[in-house]
């Protein structure tokens, strides 16, 4: 593995949208460097109207270049409620799909 692994993030995906949030949610994500928590990118607002929306896809039209440790933050515009909170490294983004996952089996193996 080489490192830092620079990779350009295009889309982040969430397949379960948390119900303790509320509703409608008004998402806005929020990437920030790892290690100094600088701000590296910020989100419009997106509005997810209901609980029957499975999943929330924030696209980000010219992509961001990313390097080493990223921390990335959901929260609930309208409300201020953390929707979910996660962090990675992009040497472990897969170099053929260019996906990283974050199941739950990856994320809480018990």
């Amino acid at each position: 593995m080489q490192s830092p692994v620079r990779k350009k993030l295009k889309s982040v995906i969430v397949h379960t949208v948390p119900r303790h949030t509320g509703f409608p949610i008004e998402v806005h994500l929020e990437i920030m460097d790892g290690k100094d928590f600088s701000k590296i990118w910020d989100s419009d607002v997106n509005k997810i109207p209901n609980a029957g929306d499975k999943e929330i896809v924030l696209d980000i039209d010219d992509g961001i270049e990313l390097c080493g440790d990223i921390f990335f933050k959901l929260t609930n515009d309208r409300n201020k409620k953390l929707i979910c909170r996660f962090a990675m490294n992009t040497s472990f983004v897969n170099n053929e799909t260019n996906i990283y996952e974050f199941g739950k089996k990856n994320v809480d193996p018990v």
